[in-house]
């Protein structure tokens, strides 16, 4: 595996909490992947790593080297399926992305409704429903957010079969992971601030000479 840290890109570790995400790249026509650590509470990276493939192992090993005899608390990621075995065999508390879980809803129901040729009443009842599962996700803290997704459910007759299916998939055994930071607001509850970071740095990006994994 060729992998290689960004020039100028490694930073002592200062606090806790971190924001982990990937970037595709095509290097001299070859798909690479940049990962990135940053810091929640600095607003920094704190490191980077150019890698040929995307597998947990990687990611993993990359975060462990990371934070290395530091810290920490919680791990923010977007709903890459991947990142929630790494932080769990990392032991580390883990938020997912509540900006990318409301994107795909949206995007699950647009498609949905599309295909289906869902009438305007229709539609109108299945958004109001998935406006009432967003708003689990908008508690004062946990216990309130599990309260009212618990509340949510009691009524499952009622919730529509587009929204029933993404619950059983993606909802019910990672409610934990979307609120973690109602009780913590050093959390970060998205993923946006390395996405906006990746906006500004692309077209900066110098990497050194490859090293073998």
């Amino acid at each position: 595996e060729i992998s290689a840290c960004l020039v100028g890109s490694e930073m002592c570790i200062r606090d806790s909490y971190y924001v982990y995400d990937e970037q595709f790249l095509r290097l001299n026509g070859v798909k690479h992947y940049r990962l990135t650590l940053f810091d929640a509470i600095l607003n920094v990276p704190v490191s980077e790593r150019i890698v040929r493939r995307r597998i947990p192992k990687n990611t993993k090993k990359f975060i462990l080297d990371s934070t290395k005899n530091k810290p920490f608390i919680c791990l923010t990621t977007d709903l890459f399926p991947m990142y929630r075995n790494v932080a769990d065999e990392m032991g580390v508390n883990h938020q997912l992305c509540t900006f990318h879980l409301f994107q795909t809803i949206n995007h699950k129901l647009k498609v949905y409704c599309r295909r289906n040729k869902i009438n305007k009443k229709q539609r109108e009842h299945i958004y109001e429903n998935a406006q009432e599962l967003k708003n689990c996700f908008r508690q004062n803290s946990t216990k309130e957010a599990i309260g009212q997704f618990k509340q949510y459910l009691q009524n499952y007759v009622a919730i529509p079969v587009v929204l029933k299916d993404f619950i059983r998939k993606h909802i019910i055994n990672h409610f934990h992971r979307y609120v973690q930071h109602l009780d913590d607001e050093n959390i970060e509850k998205t993923s946006n601030k390395v996405e906006n970071y990746y906006r500004q740095t692309l077209s900066l990006i110098h990497i050194s000479e490859p090293t073998r994994q």
